[in-house]
């Protein structure tokens, strides 16, 4: 694949739709694990998908967009975009810390590792994302 289907790849909207849709089945998987896990330690599954739903939709489009602001050397944009895809990425965690009680700690330790190997993953994706569209 050339460089050029890479970038008009990670510039089409179909691809920021489909990322989209990709990220809220995730959220919806989420809430079944969080309640699952949670559920007993006072956190509310619906109450996590709300949140998680309403902070996926602005994490998709501020990471597309970070994408493409890479992409266009918009380094300004990139920083701007950057720190909201962060901001959305981590609220639904900031909500369980939240309401969690009495949760055992080795479950805390479980969970932080969790959002380590995930927060490691959405940042080399998108790295690696950028990159396919500057090769």
């Amino acid at each position: 694949m050339t460089s050029g289907v890479n970038l008009s790849l990670l510039r089409d909207k179909r691809t920021h739709r489909t990322w989209l849709v990709l990220v809220l089945a995730w959220a919806c998987f989420r809430a079944f694990a969080i309640n699952k896990f949670f559920g007993h330690h006072n956190v509310n599954a619906w109450g996590y998908l709300v949140v998680d739903l309403a902070s996926s939709i602005p994490y998709a489009l501020y990471s597309a967009r970070a994408v493409v602001n890479f992409l266009d050397k918009s380094w300004a944009q990139l920083r701007r975009n950057t720190a909201l895809t962060a901001l959305f990425f981590y609220i639904p965690d900031i909500y369980v810390f939240i309401f969690a009680r009495t949760v055992p700690t080795s479950l805390y330790i479980g969970f932080a590792i969790t959002i380590i190997i995930f927060s490691a993953v959405a940042f080399l994706s998108l790295r690696s994302d950028a990159s396919k569209g500057k090769a």
